[in-house]
């Protein structure tokens, strides 16, 4: 017996969780493959990407992509675009927020509901059986029909009838979940055991609330509803893994969740597989399908193009009544066009937009590679810099902590743009992030959410107690702590007086534990007996240097000088001394020809939940530690 999409192999040993995405403008659904690992899956359409729309065509109705299609033909009875206006009053949403990227389903007040939002659709009601032949019907088996108006004939059968509906926001997302649970269900073979949900920052209280209540409605087990950098969070840590213990290398991420409505770049601290939020900030106005944003830049950039192949003018944002379809044509197209720049390999390698019947009946095909891309979203992408230098400059003693971003995370339709056409750059750039930050290798960037989110849910089943939800409300440390040996050989090792070794950095959750081995070389002669390591608090610098540029002799007069640039270099400085461990070294062996005699030195260092610092010390492979209780650090 065949499943639809599929079942996957070892489904019915796992638990059958999974994580939903729900977006404005799309949704994603998530599940655990037998490996541990979360992957989206596709839906009875083969969509892994599922337009959040519904559209009521005569009897039926369209649900997700089944339903975009019906903006072009059939907009004033489909309906997209409806996640932010769960739980929200009709009277509490601006006029501004009900006008829609395409057109579709104008929000109204419900005739009925006070203060209710609600769209009106013109829905097909089939037609009511005819009677039968003989008369009247009776529940009577054993009576006889009537004569007295016998109706030989039977009753004609009368055509269907179009009617208004006034259905409700919570009616239309209720309708679209049901779906989300059932494509969820066909490819597990069974009902999903829970769900996690995504949340938008954006959401008041009761509008989690009344999105909690849509789900439960639609008939899903919600475990939790979780913010978008928790979910986000919880793939970057499961993505870096890199023991069995699961933790990752420690870093700074910078999280730019790129949607339709809004951006939302947030500060992520990730220690040994804990994360928590340095700081974040809402940018409404740069969602992609904001005037002036991504979306409305490629459309103007295909309309031109269509315009210098065919001689066709095409007007676009806003468009005339007779180009209104093309530009509904050209959005429709356009969540491809983003995806593909991610997964271009090289700057000129073209993604394609491809729309049957453009403007006037005709075909239009048009390429855009990644160097295009940057060119044309640089206006974007200067004011994705300015507000993440914004967001840096509003975290609490930022410039002295020395925070560093070693990473960034992309997320979204946004995030594709922002990773395929080389946002980073224009950050590095600028002189807001240093020269080494890398891109995270989270996959599609319109999956992180949902991917997050069911194994965020794998973590809550798994583990009775100890599974921290809360990525905001955390204790932390506030400085590095750290090891130095002390040494006065070392020129650049002056300033800190030896070389200096970083355990717990700053901005590290609490309670934690860290483990350092490092070798211990004969500087001359023979290894000393013992080997005294200091323990102190440091912070951690960012020194910024502006370099001018250099002025040539032959230069042209009417040529621009030339920008100076600026050099970013870490550094450390000591703050509080906590104590010294002296750890005695055992006698070395006769070193082999042509090789120095070495020890290995492990140090653990502990800080409790209410601050207490501990740290041991013994050379590698012997029993005994030597250990010393510090004082509590600023946390």
């Amino acid at each position: 017996m065949s499943v639809p999409n599929g079942t996957p192999e070892g489904a019915d040993a796992r638990e059958t969780v999974i994580g939903i995405n729900f977006g404005n403008t799309f949704a994603s659904i998530a599940v655990i493959t037998k490996e541990g690992k979360a992957e989206c899956i596709a839906n009875e359409d083969g969509e892994r990407q599922i337009a959040s729309a519904i559209s009521f065509h005569g009897e039926e109705i369209l649900i997700g992509n089944q339903a975009t299609p019906q903006l072009v033909k059939n907009s004033k009875n489909t309906i997209a675009n409806f996640r932010n206006f769960i739980g929200k009053k009709f009277s509490e949403i601006p006029a501004s927020a009900q006008e829609s990227p395409t057109p579709s389903a104008p929000i109204i007040q419900h005739p009925s509901l006070p203060d209710t939002p609600a769209y009106a659709v013109e829905v097909t009601v089939p037609a009511p059986s005819p009677l039968p032949k003989s008369g009247f019907a009776t529940s009577n088996p054993s009576s006889k029909p009537s004569t007295t108006n016998p109706t030989p004939l039977g009753t004609p059968a009368s055509e269907p009838t179009i009617q208004t509906r006034h259905v409700t926001v919570h009616e239309v997302a209720t309708i679209f979940f049901k779906s989300l649970l059932k494509s969820a269900s066909d490819f597990l073979g069974k009902a999903p055991r829970g769900v996690v949900l995504t949340v938008p920052s954006s959401f008041n209280e009761t509008q989690k609330a009344a999105l909690l209540e849509v789900a439960k409605e639609a008939g899903a087990n919600v475990l939790e509803l979780v913010d978008e950098e928790t979910a986000a969070a919880s793939l970057l840590v499961d993505a870096n893994s890199e023991n069995d213990q699961g933790e990752g290398t420690d870093r700074t991420t910078l999280l730019v969740d790129w949607g339709a409505t809004d951006l939302t770049i947030s500060l992520l601290s990730v220690r040994a597989g804990l994360v928590h939020v340095l700081g974040s900030k809402n940018v409404p106005d740069l969602g992609t399908s904001r005037p002036g944003s991504i979306d409305e830049i490629l459309i103007k950039f295909f309309a031109k193009e269509f315009t210098k192949k065919t001689g066709e003018a095409l007007q676009v944002c806003p468009p005339t009544s007779s180009s209104a379809r093309a530009q509904t044509k050209i959005v429709l197209a356009l969540p491809h066009v983003k995806r593909s720049l991610t997964s271009a390999t090289t700057s000129t390698k073209s993604t394609q937009l491809s729309v049957e019947s453009l403007y006037g009946g005709i075909d239009f095909n048009a390429p855009l590679n990644r160097t295009r891309a940057s060119s044309l979203f640089a206006p974007v992408f200067s004011r994705l810099s300015d507000a993440v230098k914004s967001l840096l400059e509003s975290i609490d003693g930022w410039k002295d902590k020395g925070i560093w971003v070693d990473s960034i995370a992309w997320v979204g339709g946004g995030g594709c743009v922002g990773q395929g056409a080389g946002a980073s750059t224009t950050l590095i750039s600028a002189g807001v992030l240093g020269e080494d930050v890398q891109d995270e290798v989270l996959g599609a960037p319109e999956e992180v959410l949902s991917r997050g989110s069911a194994l965020h849910a794998l973590g809550l089943i798994s583990l009775s107690k100890g599974y921290r939800t809360d990525v905001r409300d955390v204790r932390v440390t506030t400085r590095t702590i750290g090891i130095i040996i002390p040494s006065s050989e070392s020129a650049e090792d002056n300033e800190l007086g030896g070389q200096w070794i970083p355990t717990i950095v700053s901005e590290t959750a609490i309670p934690a534990r860290r483990t350092v081995v490092f070798a211990v070389d004969a500087a001359k002669g023979a290894l000393p007996s013992s080997l005294p390591l200091e323990i102190w608090e440091a912070t951690e610098t960012v020194d910024v240097r502006v370099i001018s540029a250099e002025v040539y002799s032959d230069a042209e007069e009417d040529e621009e000088p030339a920008e100076p640039t600026e050099e970013r270099e870490r550094g450390v400085k000591k703050e509080a001394y906590l104590g010294t461990l002296t750890v005695a070294l055992s006698p070395a062996e006769a070193p082999k020809k042509g090789k120095k005699q070495a020890k290995k030195v492990e140090v653990k260092i502990g800080v409790s939940i209410d601050g207490a610092v501990e740290a041991a010390a013994r050379e590698e492979g012997k029993e005994e530690w030597v250990k010393l209780l510090l004082a509590a650090p600023s946390t």
